[in-house]
Order: C-alpha cells, then structure tokens, then sequence
C-alpha cells in the first residue's frame, strides 16, 4: 500500500511539472486554441504575453512566419531546466520586428524583453526593431542640433534589486535593423543593465552568472551591437567594499560572472559593436567584428571596469572612421580602432588577435586621467598581429599601470600612408 501510495504521488510530481511546448503560426494559428499543437498553435505576440511559462517549457514560433509586437514573456527555468523560446518547423528563421513600438510603461523600444528572468535559452529567431516612419527628436549637443531616434532595442534584459541571476543564453539569432538613438551607448541590438529602486532601503546588490552569446549575427544596428551596464559599479583600484572612494561615492562593485561571447559576427554598427562593463572575467572568442562604428566614434570591441577579461582569437577589422562631415554629431571620431583595454580594468588579456585596416588603430589601453578612481591595470597585449591599422598600431591614453606588449606582429603598409606612428 505504502509502495502504491509512493507511485502514485511520483507520478502526481511528474504531472505538476511535465514540460510543455507552446506553438505559434501567424497563417493558421488561433489566439482561442490550446496552443500546444502544432495542428492548434495560438496566433498573436499578444497571446503568448500572457502565458506564464515554466522550467523546461518551450515557446516555438513557426519557421517562416513574421511577427510585430513587443515580446514579454513570463517565468524562469531552473537549474537545468531551461526555458527555450525558438523556433519549430522548416525554412527561414521566425522574425520578430516590435517596428519602434514601445510597451506600456516603458522608456524605450525592445522586441524582447526579459524582466528579473533566469535560466531562460532564446535561440534560432531573427530579431528586428525598425521603425520605418520614425521623426527624429532633437538634441542640443554643445553648439549642434542633431535628429536622434528613440531607444531601440532587439533583446533587452533587465537585473532589479534580484540578487543574481542565472543562465541566459543567447545562440543562433540573427539581430539586425535597429534604427536606435546614436546619442547613447545604452541601446542596439542587445542591451542587459542591473538596475535598483529609488529607495535605498529597498536595494539589493544584484548581477548576472552566466550570460552566453553564442553563434549570432549582430549587424546594423545603432547604436551598439552589444552592451551592459550596472548601478553596482564603483571602485577605485585598491578599495574593498564599502570603502569611500575619492569621488566621494562608496566602493559598490558588484561584477557579473560567467559572461562568455564565442563564434559571433558583428558588423556594421553604429559606433562599438560589443562593450562589457561590470563583469569578472569575461570571455571574448573566436568572434568577428567587421566594418564597425559607421556613424560616430568606436573602437569594435573593450571591456570597461572589468577584471580579468580574456579576448583571444578574434578578428577586428575596417572599423571607420569618421570626419566631422561623416559623423552623426558632426565631431571627428577619437576612437575607431579594432580593441581596447578601457577605464577601470584589471589585467585585461588580449592575445591570438587579428587586427587590421581599422580607421583608427590597432588597439588602445585607456583610462580617464581626469578621475580620481579611474585606473587600468595590468593590461597583456601578447601574441596578436596587427596589420595596416590607420593613424597608429598601439596607442595608450591616461596613466596606466603595469602594462605589458610583447611578442606581437606589427606589420605597416608605410607606402599607402597608414600608421604614421607605431605605437603611440
């Protein structure tokens, strides 16, 4: 008896936490069916806004289809138990488009949206935020007027006053056509931020462990193809938490973990094409970064207030750069180099590169002389080659510390008139 009792409450647990696929046709799809056949899938963006997905759930949209509208799902995987939103069928990826549409109660526009979410795969779409009949605002810019869009965002992933957070994965996606606000780093194809409430009470410190992007194509979007930020991030060189800093603010650093990029393309954006700020060892690999910072100044790739960043076995090339009559705020570009080793790192690793034909460098180690916390630290350049890089090959900004550029290839086309200055 107490065997049969024993079955049947394993079974019941099985039931309760059975997975569950959901489908999603645009053509023979209904927003009244059960959605989970393929023969009765739901219909609207707006339909599966309202499930409240569970671990090892799936979300599929049909291969082929085209959907409008802003994506905000609901729910978080486990351990192990990830929740997927894909795609099912044959053909050409699933595009998602939000067109510029911004949601209730938000700021900005983002096709999808994740909001204090874990353990949760987004994989095999194609994802657009393209508003064709945008009219730009103006922004007083110093003595310029310049025409911005709004905000735009393919994929935007929000952290607030959640602790940490677990496993996003980001594989296979096609993200592309944002036409987004190129007076700020903080929009683009994916755009991820820890944030925290107004109130003091109510923060938590709060990060990531584990944000994966792996096999995508990130291309003409503005402003960026990649990039992060975090409130958590105040420190100076040698502080400990809760240490006053010379700023006058107190050292909060509270970096992301487990932040790996392998075998991506980033092309054509706006300025940088990929920014890791706040983050412990962040990995960077095996990625291309092509044609980058069309619009205003960039250098392709950097980590910012990290430590321990590996980038290694990448491709950086034909960055632009832009005169004051290309840019999109009139100013000539100050960076437009292939990478960069950038304010508030320690011991950044950058080696097995290829750098080439960039507008503006080959690479840079930085950080802001004007601070009284900003610092860099022991930055390697090591095992690189770089080649016909404009203006210069390796150039140093601000007082950095212990650096160290061995056992690079340095090659110069001195004929063309690119690399006036080695290393400067």
């Amino acid at each position: 008896m107490k065997k049969g009792l024993a079955y049947v409450f394993i079974l019941m647990s099985a039931l309760l936490h059975a997975q569950t696929t959901y489908f999603v046709d645009d053509v023979i799809g209904n927003d009244t069916n059960s959605g989970t056949l393929k023969i009765a899938p739901f219909k609207s963006i707006n339909r599966v806004n309202q499930l409240h997905l569970k671990p090892s759930d799936s979300l599929l949209f049909r291969r082929g289809g085209t959907w409008t509208g802003n994506l905000r799902p609901k729910g978080s995987g486990t351990k192990n138990k990830r929740i997927v939103i894909g795609a099912y069928g044959s053909g050409p990826a699933p595009v998602l488009n939000a067109k510029g549409q911004i949601a209730t109660q938000e700021k900005a526009s983002y096709t999808i949206r994740l909001f204090n979410q874990e353990y949760i795969e987004i994989r095999d779409l194609k994802i657009k935020n393209f508003a064709a009949s945008e009219h730009p605002r103006a922004l007083q810019l110093k003595q310029n007027v310049v025409y911005v869009n709004a905000r735009k965002m393919c994929v935007y992933i929000e952290g607030k006053d959640c602790g940490t957070l677990h496993d996003i994965q980001l594989v296979n996606l096609e993200i592309s056509d944002v036409n987004g606000d190129m007076s700020t780093k903080h929009n683009g194809g994916v755009f991820v931020e820890v944030t925290w409430s107004k109130e003091i009470l109510k923060r938590v410190k709060s990060n990531f462990d584990g944000l994966s992007v792996t096999g995508c194509y990130i291309h003409d979007v503005d402003r960026t193809g990649w990039s992060n930020t975090s409130v958590w991030d105040d420190r100076s060189l040698h502080s400990n938490w809760g240490e006053p800093l010379a700023n006058g603010k107190t050292h909060n650093w509270f970096p992301s973990k487990n932040v790996i990029f392998r075998n991506n393309k980033f092309e054509k954006a706006g300025a940088n094409a990929l920014i890791i700020r706040v983050a412990d060892s962040p990995l960077v690999e095996y990625c291309l970064f092509e044609y980058n910072g069309l619009k205003g100044s960039g250098n392709a790739s950097f980590p910012f207030n990290c430590d321990n960043a590996l980038f290694q076995y990448n491709e950086a090339a034909y960055t632009y750069y832009n005169t004051s009559a290309d840019s999109w705020d009139g100013k000539p570009d100050v960076d437009a180099g292939g990478f960069d080793s950038d304010w508030n790192c320690k011991n950044t690793i950058i080696q097995y590169n290829y750098s080439h034909h960039n507008g503006h460098g080959g690479i840079l180690i930085c950080c802001d002389g004007a601070s009284k916390t900003s610092f860099n630290d022991g930055t390697i350049i090591r095992y690189n080659v770089f080649e016909s890089n404009n203006h210069h090959i390796v150039r140093n900004s601000g007082t950095t510390t212990q650096t160290q550029i061995y056992n690079n290839v340095l090659f110069c086309r001195r004929s063309t008139g690119t690399c006036t200055n080695y290393i400067s």
